[in-house]
Order: structure tokens, then C-alpha cells, then sequence
């Protein structure tokens, strides 16, 4: 169940969406609808500690059915959540009487109706030289499998970076509601430069004119060129620096490791954000290990059970060929007969040796503008008489400009062509499958048979398949390409009513594009 970091984390940190936001609650709805996603809960709620009291924490974001009053508070050391916050590290909870950090704690108290609760996790956000400035708390139903210990990990992982993100957030709403005041905007500006949890840098055409605490330790007084300023630090961090600066677009993020050093950043550059240009910089080298250190061991997971199942695969042709062997040798006269079986086995072994060896394989894509539509358009044309036969309505639907896109349409045709026959082999007749194309990608929906959390789980896995007659490479050969292209691919599902795959395409400009060539040629 459990996942490496995920992307999107970085959108809680990019300083220009920040300033926009219309209020704290808006971004605390975000942080926990990104939470509830990341770990497929089924309902969440975020408590924010009160002003100038960090033992009292209130009720400030709800996502999903809870029974919970506004204006709830939880205390430090009391219940489920004041326990974790005190002992400052996630706990799953499945049932607190059985816990050991728990059971003295939840003695006197009465138990909650869990009922449609299979297992809870509650988060301590932590941010940097402020404390815990809240706690999240994530649930699960009963038709969900329980938070596992590599839910637990990943939690303690990201507790940090949403701690962060939330106390940074609710510094800027502190700034905006104080800064309609313009004697006090500058103090109040001041402020929260200071006790930001990370480097801030603010700059006026170029020049650096104020710095916090944290940037002048790393860089020194803040004075001088953005380039002279950062004289000093490591060139990775500063060569990735100067060219976010030079980027046109609003607000950006950047992501830059040092493998010399060992250490990796997160920049953050706004020009929009409260007047000025303003660089945030974050030192993620314990996030990026750890995060490298989870994908090694998925690596190494994977590996096995492509192994194992590789070994499978061939046993069986395997297993006919020599039976069909020995039988020729006892009945020379059926030798016929038997080379058929002969070579049925060794086709079905060809097979599998071509789709591992393109699954394996890294490829170049051979991209060029093209409507994504019709793209599809096309596949669509070459399936439909097999839909025709099994009797499924295939339709094509589009939401928006139809924008060329970068694309090697080989390969995607190949993508959708692959989703399009699995939706077709998971619904009945009379039933439909639809393609919907939208301008940053498109969506294959079904009315299908639907698939389990646990095969949902699975479903890119090499080799992983529900197919009677499948290798289990096709999805994995899908996610692959969606991911050279610096895609992303989703899956939702539920038994009896189908199932639903998004791709999405990032790129929309040509600029966009180029910008992607010339970092991944680096």
C-alpha cells in the first residue's frame, strides 16, 4: 500500500500559490485532501495548535464524514492524538487498548464508535524551530486494508515537510491579516521572514536586500548581486539557484542533489510574493535519502518478484516440452501431434522472452507535436471492431482546446491501446468503455467488473496479472511510457461498478518542453 515521497508535496511549499490563497482553511483543505490521497484514506481531519498555546490544539480542517463539532480541541497528552503529539512520532492505531503507548492512557476514557473504522493513523506535524503545529489524523473503512508498518514510515517521513508547510502557511495568513496596518507591514514582514523553517532571501532587481537568520548563517549579511551572495555555497545549489532566477515564470519550484557533498535542496523562487522576489531554500538531504533508500528497497522487491515470477512463467512452457518429448519417444507414430504441443510451448516462451526484453530495455522517445486526440482517435478506430464482437459500446469524448502536446505517438498509441483492451476484456456486453481526452492528458473509463485495493495495489507490478493467459507486463509497460514522457498514471476502482486509468501529460508549451530536454539531457 505504502509509497515513496510523493511528488506533489512540493505544491505545499511553493510561496506564490501561498500568498494567493484566499485563507488558511483553503490550505489546510489542500494539505488534507493531498494527504487523504496519498494514503487512500477514506476521511481525514487536521487540528492547528491555538495562538500562543501549544498545548491546546483545535479542529481546522475536515475531509470526508466525520462526526466531529466544529471548534473541537484535543489537548497535549490527552486521547489518541494528544498522545502522539507528545510523543512526537505517528502512531496506527487499530485499537488503542491494545497498544502498548496507549493502553494506560485510553483506560479511564470510554471507547469511540469505530464501527466504520478499520484502522486510524494519527500524524504530529512538526515544523522546524517551532514545534508541533498540529496533528493529522487519516482513517480507513472496513473494506480497506489496515495502515501498515510502511504507512507508518512513510508518515514519520513526510510529518516534517507538512509541518513545515503548514506553519510557513499559517505565517502568511498571520502577514495577510496584519498587513493592511502599513506602519506595521515592514515588522510584520520582518516576523515572518525570521521564523520561517527555512533560507529566505528577499530581492529587489536583482539585488539582495533582506535575508533571516537561517540564509545569513548559510550565505552571510545580506547585501550584494544574487550571485556575489552566493559565492559561498555549494556549486550545485548555487548554478540551480541562479537559473530559477532566470525562469519567466511566476512562481517555480526546483529540486537539485549534490552528489559530491551528498546533500539536496528544495527551491522554492516567487516573483509575485508580498512585493518581491523572494527565494526560499529547504535542506532536504535526510528526505531525499530516505526517499532514495525506499525506492532501492522497491527496487530490490521488484527484482524478486520478477524473478520468482520469471521462473514460473518459463517452468511451465517448459514443463510441456519435455512431457511432449518423452511422449514422441514412447509413441514415435504421434510425433506429429506432440510437435505441435512442441511448439505452441516454445511460441508461448518467445512471447514472453520479447515482452520482458521490451519492458527491460530503456528506449528513446522519438517525440513530436501531435493532438493527443487524435491519437486516440486512431487506436480507437483500429479496436473497434473487437469491441463490435464482444458486444461493448466504445465512445470518445473531449473536454477542452485540443492542444498538440509533445509526444511520441507510437508509444502512446501503444498506451492506450493496452487500456482500452483491458476495459474491454473487464466489461460485459452491453456495457461501455469511454475515452475522454482533455488538454493536460486523458482518462479511460469502464463499466466493469471493478478490481480490489489489493490488486489495485498490484497492478503495475512486473508481472502481476488477473489474466488467466496474461504475463503482467502490459500495465508495467504502460506505466513506463506514460513516465518517460514525465507523466503520471492513476488508477480508481470498485468492485461491480468498473474501473477508471488518468494519464496525465504535463507539457503544454513548447518552451515547457524544451526546458524538459535540456534537464534530462543533463
Amino acid at each position: 500500500m505504502a509509497r515513496t515521497a510523493p511528488a506533489d508535496i512540493w505544491d505545499l511549499f511553493d510561496f506564490g500559490s501561498i500568498s494567493k490563497e484566499s485563507d488558511l482553511t483553503s490550505f489546510l483543505a489542500k494539505v488534507l485532501d493531498h494527504s487523504v490521497d496519498w494514503f487512500q484514506a477514506f476521511r481525514g481531519t487536521i487540528f492547528l495548535s491555538e495562538p500562543d498555546d501549544p498545548i491546546h490544539f483545535r479542529l481546522a480542517a475536515v475531509r470526508g464524514k466525520a462526526d466531529i463539532p466544529p471548534g473541537t480541541v484535543i489537548a497535549l497528552g490527552k486521547g489518541i492524538a494528544g498522545a502522539a503529539i507528545e510523543l512526537g512520532m505517528a502512531i496506527v492505531v487499530d485499537d488503542p487498548g491494545r497498544n502498548p503507548l496507549l493502553s494506560e492512557r485510553m483506560a479511564d476514557r470510554p471507547r469511540e464508535n469505530r464501527s466504520e473504522i478499520r484502522s486510524s493513523m494519527v500524524i504530529p506535524l512538526q515544523a522546524a524551530g517551532i514545534g508541533v503545529v498540529g496533528v493529522l489524523n487519516l482513517a480507513r473503512s472496513d473494506d480497506q486494508p489496515s495502515f501498515n508498518q510502511e504507512d507508518l514510515a512513510r508518515a514519520n517521513q513526510l510529518a516534517n515537510n507538512l509541518g513545515l508547510a503548514v506553519g510557513n502557511a499559517r505565517l502568511f495568513s498571520q502577514l495577510r491579516n496584519a498587513i493592511r496596518d502599513a506602519e506595521t507591514s515592514k515588522e510584520i514582514l520582518n516576523t515572518v521572514v525570521e521564523h520561517l523553517g527555512v533560507q529566505i532571501v528577499l530581492l529587489e532587481k536583482g539585488r539582495v536586500i533582506q535575508a533571516n537568520p537561517s540564509a545569513v548563517e548559510m550565505f552571510g549579511p545580506a547585501v550584494g548581486e544574487l550571485s556575489d551572495y552566493l559565492a559561498s555555497a555549494p556549486a550545485a545549489l548555487r548554478k540551480a539557484i541562479l537559473e530559477a532566477s532566470q525562469k519567466p515564470h511566476e512562481s517555480h519550484r526546483v529540486q537539485v542533489a549534490d552528489d559530491q557533498s551528498d546533500r539536496a535542496w528544495s527551491i522554492l523562487w516567487s516573483k509575485n510574493a508580498i512585493g518581491s522576489n523572494l527565494l526560499a531554500i529547504e535542506e532536504v538531504t535526510a528526505f531525499h535519502k530516505a526517499t532514495k533508500q525506499a525506492n532501492r528497497h522497491k527496487r530490490l522487491a521488484e527484482i524478486g518478484q520478477m524473478s520468482a515470477a520469471i521462473a514460473h512463467e518459463i517452468r511451465n512452457p517448459l514443463t510441456g516440452i519435455r512431457s511432449a518429448a518423452q511422449m514422441i519417444t514412447a509413441a514415435p507414430e504421434q510425433s506429429g501431434e506432440f510437435a505441435k504441443i512442441i511448439e505452441h510451448e516454445v511460441m508461448k516462451l518467445n512471447t514472453l522472452c520479447e515482452e520482458f526484453l521490451d519492458f527491460s530495455r530503456p528506449f528513446q522517445l522519438r517525440v513530436r507535436y501531435c493532438s493527443l486526440l487524435e491519437v486516440a482517435h486512431n487506436v480507437v478506430t483500429q479496436e473497434q471492431a473487437s469491441f463490435d464482437m464482444a458486444g461493448v459500446q466504445l465512445r470518445v469524448g473531449a473536454d477542452g482546446e485540443d492542444l498538440r502536446l509533445p509526444l511520441d505517438s507510437h508509444r502512446m498509441e501503444q498506451v492506450i491501446r493496452n487500456l482500452l483492451r483491458n476495459a474491454r476484456e473487464a466489461t460485459v456486453a452491453g456495457k461501455r468503455v469511454t475515452i475522454y481526452v482533455k488538454p493536460d492528458g486523458f482518462s479511460v473509463m469502464d463499466e466493469g467488473s471493478g478490481m480490489t485495493m489489493d490488486a489495485q495495489d498490484k497492478l503495475f507490478t512486473p508481472f502481476f496479472t488477473t489474466k488467466p493467459n496474461g504475463t503482467g507486463l502490459g500495465l508495467s509497460n504502460v506505466r513506463k511510457i506514460v513516465e518517460a514522457h514525465s507523466g503520471a498514471i492513476r488508477v480508481s476502482s470498485q468492485l461491480g461498478k468498473g474501473t477508471r486509468v488518468d494519464v496525465s501529460l504535463p507539457f503544454k508549451s513548447e518552451e515547457e518542453f524544451e526546458n524538459w530536454l535540456l534537464e534530462n539531457a543533463a
